[in-house]
């Protein structure tokens, strides 16, 4: 939802310089035209968290093919469906876009989660939120290659191992996009979910209810602090408070008091992927029914949120779970 707001706030930024509408007060503060974009922290540290939490039994050289075909048909059919529908609309519709355009390297590359450099889109898939599921794929790579390792082994391999890569980039720097995917910094937000996740999987550390509580606020406040420019220690080490105190909470919520949270957790991935293109689209319509002279541009962002929330929940329900259970259906007939 944090990643819906900055889609929306970087949608007004356009049209502010295209259409001549007044900066929303959303873009105009500093301290929160910022935010947004911090949903992706979140992101990477929840994905090493989740990895932690699913391979904590899955050890041995026979477990690497199993878990990456899981992997697979999670990720690719819902990506490759909303890739297709951007190439398809690019190539056919090429006038509903003010500078990009159709390139089929890019789409294939796009496919196959390869970052690329283009004139019209360095280091950006298609799909542009695709560029954080190439981090995704190499660090699902990089946990099958651990199995050969014992669980707790493989923490301290993963982190040496992902040290030496960001030194690395550091020492040679280069312009290759996949080179810097391997070595960029970010890999760290997903060890700090992993290692969350590996003490969680443990059972022998459990945080006291204050404590975690401490980490929740901590890094909540770590957040306002950095969007106001008072701190500037990296935004997954916040990310990474708040996601172990949300962990260590959890027990004390009833499952009734988080059912709709739950429901739109299930459907995040849909609602992450389609609101690229859904926000466009709601943009198109404002300006065409004469939002912008009614209504002040933040209002922009409290329509576009509850929108994208039900797109992606019908993406998820009529899109998502029908591909994933056919993924899932062939995969285990396979086996079988």
């Amino acid at each position: 939802m944090l990643v819906v707001i900055y889609h929306s706030q970087k949608l007004l930024e356009t049209y502010q310089s295209r259409i001549g509408i007044p900066p929303s007060i959303v873009n105009a503060t500093p301290n929160l035209s910022i935010v947004g974009a911090s949903g992706v922290d979140l992101f990477f540290v929840i994905s090493g968290f989740i990895m932690a939490y699913i391979t904590c039994a899955q050890r041995g050289r026979h477990a690497i093919l199993p878990f990456l075909k899981r992997r697979l048909v999670r990720i690719v059919p819902l990506y490759w469906f909303f890739t297709l529908i951007m190439a398809g609309l690019l190539l056919f519709f090429p006038n509903l876009f003010s500078s990009a355009h159709f390139d089929g390297r890019g789409t294939l590359l796009s496919l196959l989660f390869i970052p690329y450099s283009s004139a019209v889109s360095p280091n950006s898939p298609v799909l542009a939120v695709g560029w954080t599921l190439s981090y995704e794929m190499y660090f699902y790579v990089l946990v099958a290659c651990g199995f050969v390792l014992k669980y707790h082994v493989f923490s301290l391999v993963l982190g040496l191992f992902l040290a030496g890569s960001i030194a690395l980039g550091y020492l040679f720097p280069s312009n290759d996009p996949v080179f810097n995917l391997m070595t960029s910094p970010i890999l760290c937000e997903f060890y700090l979910g992993y290692l969350c996740g590996s003490v969680f999987m443990t059972k022998k550390v459990i945080l006291p209810k204050s404590l975690a509580f401490f980490c929740l606020a901590s890094g909540v406040a770590g957040y306002m602090l950095w969007t106001m420019e008072s701190v500037r220690l990296p935004l997954g080490l916040f990310a990474f408070l708040i996601v172990t105190g949300c962990i260590f909470l959890e027990k004390y919520f009833t499952s009734k008091s988080m059912y709709y949270l739950a429901r739109i957790g299930d459907s995040s991935y849909s609602l992450y992927l389609s609101n690229y293109l859904l926000i466009p689209a709601l943009g198109k319509i404002c300006t065409a029914a004469g939002f912008w002279n009614h209504f002040p541009p933040a209002a922009f962002i409290a329509l576009s949120l509850p929108a994208c929330v039900a797109a992606g929940y019908l993406a998820y329900v009529f899109v998502e779970r029908p591909l994933l259970t056919c993924g899932v259906w062939k995969t285990r007939k396979k086996a079988s």
